[in-house]
């Protein structure tokens, strides 16, 4: 798999849980469920922080021509790290905006279909297990 194209789905992936986390927190600011939540959205929050650090990191190095090339473990493992963090970005939003997320024409419910997506989209998500257990031998 090609670098460009684990970061490219990778940015994708943060992107959605970004934005998931935002819709979340402004369903949730001064609502009587905040502190319920308040928890999971820091995890959420922190995670989405320290993947986009990894993330910018390779990218740099990436597009700086660095000769010695990235380790395929290391995209792997940001990539499937950013579609498993969708997935829990996009349900704390569901939870957060409650039964109206699930309308069709809803934004929650288009980043919820869209999460649902990734863990069969090429590289799936077993594939990217497989070959991180093929780099570690």
């Amino acid at each position: 798999m090609r670098p460009t194209f684990l970061l490219l789905q990778t940015a994708f992936c943060l992107g959605l849980a970004g934005r998931a986390a935002d819709e979340a927190d402004a369903a949730l600011a001064g609502s009587i469920t905040e502190v319920v939540f308040a928890e999971r959205r820091a995890e959420v929050r922190e995670r989405l922080r320290a993947l986009r650090g990894d993330y910018h990191a390779l990218l740099s190095r990436a597009s700086s021509g660095a000769t010695r090339p990235i380790a395929p473990e290391r995209l792997l493992r940001l990539r499937l790290d950013a579609a498993r963090l969708v997935r829990e970005a996009t349900g704390l939003e569901a939870a957060a905006v409650g039964g109206r997320g699930y309308l069709a024409a809803s934004g929650t419910a288009r980043r919820l279909r869209e999460a649902a997506f990734l863990p069969v989209q090429s590289p799936t998500e077993g594939h990217l297990e497989w070959e991180l257990r093929r780099l570690r031998g």
